[in-house]
């Protein structure tokens, strides 16, 4: 599927354009959707079963996104995203009570008093530390300035691989 992406740049036109009927059935099942689905229009069918738990329309959007223009900034404000992080957000809170959440510049971020400790909330495919986006990186400056040490955590993993990330909200260093 990916060969086909890579060699159909009217395909990748067409996924990313909001206008687009193929987009706008990915985009309109956002609330009822949060990574693949056996929706007419979506990711799942029974031949792709093996691969299910890493099939994430998102994710296929900003790839597309991604080959057409190599300076795309994958954050958690696009549309699509944004959905996932108050629910997100809510279980973390739920599984970690500890846990308060603030806005830095439109990023989320989970403080630790106990720790302190601040974990940013991440697009899956961006960068962390040096190689991060700027707004990634105003907000770790922001964290320093509150004397907190920055950690992060990728929503794809608060998602699907809950027990990493309480795992490295529970860690101390």
């Amino acid at each position: 599927m990916l060969y086909a992406f890579m060699h159909t740049p009217q395909l990748l036109k067409d996924m990313t354009n909001s206008d687009d009927d193929f987009a706008q059935r990915l985009i309109s099942h956002k609330d009822e959707c949060d990574s693949s689905c056996y929706n007419k229009g979506c990711m799942r069918d029974y031949s792709n079963m093996p691969y299910h738990p890493f099939l994430d329309w998102r994710l296929g959007l900003d790839v597309a996104q991604l080959c057409l223009n190599e300076n795309y900034q994958m954050d958690l404000q696009k549309d699509y995203w944004s959905t996932l992080v108050e629910p997100v957000s809510m279980n973390l809170i739920e599984l970690l009570p500890r846990l308060t959440r603030k806005d830095y510049n439109g990023v989320p971020v989970f403080e630790d008093q106990t720790q302190q400790k601040a974990f940013i909330l991440h697009h899956p495919l961006s960068a962390t530390g040096d190689e991060a986006a700027l707004h990634i990186k105003s907000t770790v400056a922001e964290i320093r300035k509150s004397r907190f040490k920055e950690d992060y955590i990728n929503i794809f993993d608060a998602i699907r691989r809950v027990s990493d990330v309480m795992n490295a909200l529970n860690r101390t260093d």
